[in-house]
């Protein structure tokens, strides 16, 4: 009974956030092609840049993990930031606080945008 009395109170008042400021509530992807592949909601569990799983032991498991997670991830490639995750993460906060100074706009929208430009249309 406490849950179901907890849940039910608090259930509206749950917002998924990314470094506790912006949310993904708003964010749509309207490019059909891509929406399966990238992933923003928080259906299959908590959105963070670092969830510590395994997305690549089934094929095409990779789709559910957050794309905000596979930036930092490929930010940590190469060069002297190699495997270390939450230095990244504070790079990606950090960039992702000053977008949202100069374009006063959700930097997860700005990221989202660019991702869906990068791909080239072909006829």
């Amino acid at each position: 009974k406490i849950k179901k009395k907890y849940t039910q109170k608090h259930k509206n008042s749950i917002t998924m956030k990314l470094f506790n400021t912006w949310s993904f509530e708003k964010i749509k992807i309207i490019d059909i092609s891509l929406s399966d592949y990238i992933f923003i909601s928080h259906k299959s569990g908590l959105i963070q840049p670092h969830t510590a799983s395994n997305y690549s032991k089934q094929p095409f498991k990779k789709i559910f993990c957050p794309i905000i997670e596979r930036l930092v991830c490929s930010l940590m490639l190469g060069g002297k930031n190699t495997g270390k995750k939450i230095k990244i993460i504070s790079i990606v906060e950090t960039a992702f606080r000053l977008i949202h100074i100069i374009t006063k706009l959700n930097p997860i929208y700005v990221t989202l945008k660019a991702i869906l430009n990068m791909f080239s249309v072909q006829l």
